[in-house]
């Protein structure tokens, strides 16, 4: 499909549509909701790391067993 017809808009609004599907493989969320939750828990790792009690070892352990669904093909 040639692309370079279409306004970066609509490609924009495309996406967007798409990307709020529930999914099966997501555990029927919509790839932005799994997209969200993946950037909260990386915020709230980059906020542990700021405080004075941190342990390294045990948060890269919690880090590790975070895993980003793989989506669906399109």
């Amino acid at each position: 499909m040639d692309f370079t017809n279409m306004s970066q808009n609509f490609l924009s609004a495309i996406a967007d549509k798409r990307n709020r599907i529930p999914k099966k493989s997501l555990n029927y969320q919509t790839p932005y909701q799994v997209f969200l939750s993946y950037m909260k828990n990386l915020t709230e790792f980059d906020n542990l790391e700021k405080e004075k009690h941190f342990d390294p070892i045990r948060s890269k352990c919690e880090v590790l067993m975070l895993k980003l669904p793989v989506s669906d093909t399109v």
